[in-house]
């Protein structure tokens, strides 16, 4: 069973992936419109949609086992913005080893320089503004925690500092 069935996934992890897949094909194609102009749509735009969807699969799977869906995981903004440069840098590791030995999937020369620049700023500027926003829209689910032991104040204590998961620990009983 695949790991992302495990988890629970929320309209937040729903949202990260679907907005995040828009933000990494906008950034390729703006890649390649700022490197090659407009020849390269004109010409076959169909197959720069094509490679562009590759290429955000690829980035989307390495975010993926990168563990930036999984809300358990850290709410320290740095190791968040580690595990994105890691997945990123996986991302350029895969698509170069799909590039030589499929030299067809290349978009053009140099864009993938100019898409992984745009990539890496949209993504953290996305992630850095939705734990902003929900910080500001607040707790979506109440939880009320039964007994007072350490494990439990230890839960209390990681859900505080971790306002992102949308839970707000309201009390013991």
């Amino acid at each position: 069973m695949s790991k992302l069935l495990m988890q629970r996934v929320t309209w937040r992890v729903m949202a990260l992936i679907g907005f995040e897949s828009v933000l990494i094909m906008s950034a390729v194609l703006m890649g390649t419109y700022l490197r090659l102009g407009t020849r390269p749509f004109i010409q076959g735009g169909s197959s720069v949609a094509l490679k562009g969807l590759l290429i955000a699969g690829v980035c989307q799977l390495c975010l993926y086992y990168g563990d930036l869906y999984n809300s358990r995981i850290g709410g320290d903004r740095r190791e968040l913005y580690v595990r994105i440069l890691r997945a990123l840098g996986a991302t350029s590791l895969v698509l170069a080893a799909l590039y030589f030995w499929l030299p067809a999937l290349i978009i053009g020369r140099g864009v993938f320089m100019i898409s992984a620049t745009l990539v890496i700023v949209s993504v953290v500027t996305w992630r850095m503004s939705s734990q902003w926003f929900a910080k500001q829209v607040g707790p979506r689910e109440r939880l009320l925690l039964v007994g007072t032991s350490p494990a439990a104040l230890s839960l209390a204590h990681e859900l505080e500092q971790r306002q992102s998961l949308g839970v707000e620990v309201v009390g013991f009983v």
